[in-house]
């Protein structure tokens, strides 16, 4: 049961392997401004395989990934909760709208649907890169702005980051330890229905 019944969350889950590559380019985009001003954090990794490593069980990010899935899983029945998967919303498209439109009781023409989706697309997303150049309220300091600018959308091909087989073999032992319930890590890594 969450503490507050009448706020609607969606959240989503990411294969984890996936989300670890998209972890290891996304913390190597902050400033280095930004990183000194909080504490060397996000860490810079000196490759995939650390990255993953500190997402594993004793690293010191485990919490972004095996915690949050566990919590949202145990939560996935609950009335004002939407779990997804980041493979379906994406294969979706106009479901994926459709089902966010219906969780949060909007009401949403063909034409207003298909600028949602437009909106959402990755080439609406890079041709508007600045407005990803986040900067933290009420911080005008050179730490305020914590990525690269025009860096938010990743423009690296995703497979120059191959963990090695030790770091992979690593990886599924943890998912098989961390998610012994078989349909939960399935979905975790695949998406589909529960």
């Amino acid at each position: 049961m969450l503490t507050y019944p009448k706020v609607k969350y969606v959240t989503m889950v990411r294969n984890g392997r996936d989300m670890a590559r998209s972890w290891y380019f996304f913390v190597d985009r902050h400033r280095d401004e930004f990183r000194q001003e909080w504490g060397s954090f996000p860490p810079a990794y000196p490759s995939i395989d650390a990255a993953m490593s500190d997402l594993m069980p004793g690293g010191n990010v485990y919490s972004l990934y095996f915690p949050y899935v566990h919590a949202w899983w145990a939560l996935k029945e609950e009335p004002n909760v939407l779990l997804m998967h980041y493979t379906d919303a994406v294969k979706g498209g106009a479901k994926t709208i459709k089902q966010l439109a219906d969780f949060y009781g909007v009401k949403l023409n063909k034409a207003e649907a298909d600028t949602v989706g437009e909106m959402c697309s990755k080439e609406h997303m890079t041709a508007n890169e600045h407005v990803f150049d986040y900067r933290l309220p009420l911080n005008p300091g050179p730490g305020g702005q914590f990525m690269k600018s025009n860096s938010f959308i990743n423009k690296v091909d995703p497979a120059i980051a191959q963990p090695s087989a030790a770091t992979l073999e690593a990886w599924d032992a943890a998912c098989v330890a961390e998610f012994p319930d078989v349909k939960m890590r399935t979905w975790a890594a695949h998406g589909g229905p529960f």
